[in-house]
């Protein structure tokens, strides 16, 4: 499932939060992530320690760039996709226009129970 997102960067704590304007019903903390749910569909992608995180998919930009780059974001899609008991989960065109190659920051993990229990 494709997603046009809306954006929040909260540049101070360094967080950025992609996200469908629907209600969060549960969340999943991974590491740096976490991912919103509204029952079994992902609804939002909140990145913690963004600049640092992005600038590892994105290597040719140093950190300080990146966080300047991050509250610049206009658009970004969400590309979710349930397996089994994986979900994978794709943010891109976060910093491309339109006419350029996407830059993928991927995220694949278990889904918690009650997700998978949703989905039933």
């Amino acid at each position: 499932m494709d997603s046009k997102l809306q954006i929040d960067y909260i540049e101070e704590e360094d967080i950025i939060w992609l996200h469908e304007a629907k209600q969060v019903k549960d969340s999943l903390e991974l590491d740096d992530f976490i991912i919103d749910f509204a029952g079994s569909e992902v609804v939002g992608l909140e990145i913690m320690n963004a600049s640092e995180v992005l600038t590892r998919y994105i290597q040719d930009k140093p950190k300080p760039a990146m966080k300047k780059m991050l509250g610049h974001i206009v658009s970004a899609n969400l590309r979710t996709q349930v397996k089994d008991d994986l979900i994978f989960i794709v943010a891109y065109n976060l910093f491309e226009k339109a006419d350029k190659m996407p830059t993928p920051v991927p995220v694949a993990v278990n889904l918690p129970r009650q997700v998978m229990l949703a989905r039933a």
